[in-house]
């Protein structure tokens, strides 16, 4: 950190961000004193923060939860993975050095071709001490989470209460307005392809939830629960048991002609433009109506066979077009939740127990027929 913005342990300064630009692998932040200090690439604040800033550290305050929270010095953790007889002593920690953000760039690009998400985001790194491991063993970040999420909706649709006054009634539009910093969301999560297998997951959950609970915030508050959302959920469920599975998110199959069309026309009217704002899933909307704008003019279809060709037999693209165009069609996805403070993990608990998403239905269901079609098969004669 930056010596040129900081105070000493007796005159500890309050200031506000009011602006911050990236510099290499480091974050410069301009101060309402008209100071400014340098801080590392991913210091969880940004605009409108209000910091305490002292030669011991930063610390960030919370207006909704009346509290400041430390951000110095840079977050790490320790586990321990057992492994045959040998054991690996694992680190999950932010990034700091230019080495470690070449390391993470590295395996970002290798699994992800787009840029970064949405909102606020920090990556964790894992290293091990063994020689011949990788230098990194992977990455999970940390981010904002989305406002809109129908499996969180129905999920968090009872009573909930906390001592310091954080409540709701229903999760209705107001509530996940008003709460949605509660939660933390994993956007994104790697394990180095040569360590796979060997039960690392749980520990980069669990490095997750510590970090939530250590150094996340977001609109001034704390966060209560984490999430994550994925489609390899369908296929390997690596989240860990502290996790409840609160359904699939809504995708938008059923609703993608009509938004591309609305987005399309709108973006071709010089004068309004595309709608702005919206939150996460509103800029991803625009992005993807852009691409598609792309690939209309470049190809010269039409947009009504575009997008049926998404929806129906997506195999007749061509490598381009898929290429182009394949994220416009969200399918329903998997989406987990942990609680992270005494009352929420009592909360996710309780709606485990009682919640019966019905994707788990539909997926109980075919697992009997399954069952059933084999033992007809094996009862022929």
């Amino acid at each position: 950190m930056g010596t040129n913005g900081l105070g000493t342990s007796d005159n500890a300064r309050t200031v506000e961000i009011l602006d911050r630009r990236i510099a290499a692998h480091r974050s410069v932040l301009q101060l309402s004193d008209g100071g400014q200090i340098e801080v590392r690439r991913f210091f969880p604040a940004g605009k409108g923060d209000r910091l305490r800033i002292s030669n011991t550290g930063i610390d960030v305050f919370l207006r909704h939860d009346g509290c400041w929270l430390p951000l110095e010095p840079a977050w790490r953790w320790s586990a321990t993975l057992p492994l045959g007889v040998e054991k690996i002593n694992l680190t999950f920690k932010e990034i700091e050095t230019p080495e470690e953000m070449a390391q993470f760039e590295s395996l970002r690009r290798f699994h992800y071709r787009g840029g970064g998400g949405a909102g606020r985001t920090v990556p964790i790194l894992a290293s091990g001490d063994l020689w011949d491991l990788p230098s990194v063993l992977g990455f999970i970040e940390v981010s904002s989470s989305m406002i809109a999420n129908t499996a969180r909706k129905k999920f968090f649709s009872t009573p909930y209460r906390e001592p310091n006054g954080l409540h709701w009634q229903e999760w209705d539009t107001a509530t996940s307005k008003r709460y949605s910093s509660a939660i933390s969301r994993i956007s994104r999560f790697v394990i180095h392809p040569e360590i796979r297998g060997l039960g690392i997951a749980k520990h980069f959950m669990e490095a997750a939830r510590e970090y939530s609970r250590d150094r996340w915030h977001y609109g001034g508050m704390r966060p209560r629960f984490l999430e994550i959302t994925a489609d390899m959920l369908k296929y390997y469920k690596f989240v860990d048991q502290a996790f409840a599975f609160m359904g699939e998110t809504e995708g938008n199959e059923h609703r993608v002609a009509k938004d591309m069309t609305y987005l399309v026309k709108k973006a071709k009217n010089l004068e309004d433009g595309m709608p702005q704002g919206g939150g996460g899933i509103m800029t991803l909307q625009r992005g993807y109506a852009s691409q598609l704008m792309r690939y209309l003019e470049k190809n010269e279809r039409p947009l009504p066979e575009v997008v049926a060709s998404l929806r129906n037999d997506p195999s007749m693209l061509d490598q381009d077009a898929w290429e182009s165009l394949h994220r416009l069609n969200r399918r329903p996805k998997p989406s987990y939740v942990s609680g992270l403070s005494e009352s929420a993990a009592e909360y996710v608990d309780r709606r485990r127990r009682s919640h019966v998403p019905q994707s788990y239905l539909r997926q109980n269901d075919d697992a009997k027929v399954l069952r059933a079609e084999r033992c007809l098969d094996r009862c022929k004669c």
